[in-house]
C-alpha cells in the first residue's frame, strides 16, 4: 500500500502547471456531461419535462390513444373521425382517466359511431 502511495506522490510531483490545467478542464467538462446523462437516464425526472403521445391501435373506425402532459397523469382517448375538408380532419372522442377495458372500448366506439351518424359529413 505504501508503494502505491509513494508512486502516486511521485506522479503528482511530476505534474506541470499545464498538466494540472488540462486535468481541471477535463473535470470541468466531465461534471456537466455526467449530470446531463444522469438527468436524461432518469425516467421520473424526464417525465417532468416531456409529454408523451401514443396511438395504441385503430380498428372499427375508432382510435385508442394514451397521452401524458409533462408531469401529469396518463389520459386515455377513444375517438373517431366525422368530417374532413382539405387538410382539416374533425374528430369526436371520449377522454378517460384510466385505461379502458375491451368492453368499454367497444361500447364507446359504438356510441361515437352513432353520434357521427347524425352529422352531415362535410366541414362547414
Amino acid at each position: 500500500m505504501s508503494e502505491w502511495l509513494s508512486g502516486a506522490a511521485n506522479v503528482l510531483k511530476g505534474l506541470t502547471l499545464k498538466n494540472v490545467a488540462i486535468l481541471a478542464l477535463i473535470l470541468a467538462l466531465a461534471l456537466p456531461v455526467w449530470i446531463i446523462w444522469k438527468a436524461v437516464s432518469d425516467p421520473k425526472l424526464l417525465d417532468r419535462f416531456l409529454s408523451s403521445y401514443r396511438v395504441l391501435r385503430t380498428e372499427g373506425g375508432c382510435t385508442l390513444r394514451v397521452v401524458a402532459e409533462r408531469g401529469g397523469p396518463e389520459q386515455w382517448s377513444i375517438s373517431t373521425g366525422f368530417a374532413a375538408g382539405g387538410n382539416e380532419r374533425w374528430t369526436i372522442g371520449v377522454i378517460l382517466e384510466r385505461e379502458p377495458s375491451e368492453e368499454q372500448i367497444v361500447s364507446h366506439c359504438a356510441t361515437l359511431q352513432l353520434i357521427v351518424g347524425t352529422f352531415p359529413h362535410s366541414v362547414p
